[in-house]
């Protein structure tokens, strides 16, 4: 029995441990990305994905990361950015169970993406919309 609890210990341990590595060279590649781009919008993307990934262990720096992305998106009037950076503020709000504020920045963000045909953004919000709902126990509008 000590030998079963001792490799589902060692197991776990060395796949959450893997998976922090791999969070870790993600960041780091998103963090090179960031501080080596030439372009305002490939910095605003880069910072869009690296909120993403704090999305789940950080929440809060998730927020605070797309908003900076969506305020220089909003200065140079990026729609793509906007999209994508609201779409990581409300990803953020879901985490932390803000499920108002979560549906609100979706709801604002979806007829962005549909403006400018972004399918991947419409399908991730509808689905993040979706799950909110079912989360509430609304499962007609879930559906």
């Amino acid at each position: 029995m000590a030998k079963k609890l001792f490799l589902l210990v060692a197991l776990t341990f060395g796949i959450t441990t893997h998976a922090q590595a791999q969070d870790k060279k993600i960041l780091d590649s998103l963090n090179i990305v960031y501080n080596t781009a030439k372009h305002d919008t490939t910095k605003i993307m880069a910072l869009c994905d690296i909120a993403y990934e704090y999305r789940n262990s950080k929440p809060d720096t998730c927020i605070i990361l797309a908003t900076q992305a969506l305020g220089k998106s909003e200065k140079i009037n990026f729609e793509m950015g906007k999209g994508w950076a609201m779409n990581r503020i409300g990803s953020g709000n879901y985490i932390k169970g803000n499920y108002p504020e979560a549906l609100a920045f979706y709801q604002k963000v979806l007829p962005i993406f549909e403006k400018i045909k972004d399918k991947k953004g419409i399908g991730s919000t509808l689905n993040n919309i979706g799950n909110i709902y079912y989360y509430q126990s609304n499962y007609p509008l879930a559906l």
